[in-house]
């Protein structure tokens, strides 16, 4: 986990604003998340997730803390005839997991390549292009509540 302090977001926004935040940190997994999260200075902090920075706005400087998951780990979990299941961190571009499958031959998500952002937010956002949306597709995920730090575990299967 790394930590910054009056971190600069030019790079971290697709409008290019040259705007800071109070404190930033790239983490990798859901135990650095905790770890974070468990330290005094960040505990009364305003928190922001951000992923490819292409859905927000910055119009000042954000006084708080920022949190980036950066983990770029793609994995198929199982397989049989007619499905897989595949395992992308909320770190991963969107874009290298659509690239992913397809060089796998695992068809279904072809149809969303070159959205910006990453895997992270593509639920919440349930992307969608040409007739695909990601709830076509998706299963589950698992993640944590910032705010009350409670695990999350969600399973959802299409008929």
């Amino acid at each position: 986990m790394k930590i910054y302090h009056n971190f600069p977001l030019k790079e971290h926004n697709t409008f290019g604003l040259e705007v800071f935040c109070k404190s930033y940190a790239e983490v990798e997994n859901e135990k650095e998340i905790e770890q974070l999260l468990s330290q005094q200075e960040f505990r009364n902090s305003s928190k922001l997730i951000i992923g490819g920075g292409s859905n927000i706005l910055f119009t000042k400087d954000f006084d708080g803390l920022i949190i980036n998951q950066i983990s770029n780990k793609i994995s198929i979990t199982s397989e049989d005839k007619e499905y897989a299941f595949v395992s992308a961190h909320a770190g991963v571009i969107w874009h290298e997991l659509v690239l992913f499958c397809i060089t796998k031959n695992l068809g279904g998500i072809e149809n969303l390549s070159l959205i910006p952002g990453k895997v992270g937010a593509a639920p919440i956002q349930n992307i969608g292009a040409y007739g695909q949306e990601l709830c076509d597709t998706f299963f589950s995920l698992s993640g944590i509540f910032l705010h009350n730090q409670f695990h999350l575990s969600m399973g959802l299967e299409n008929p």
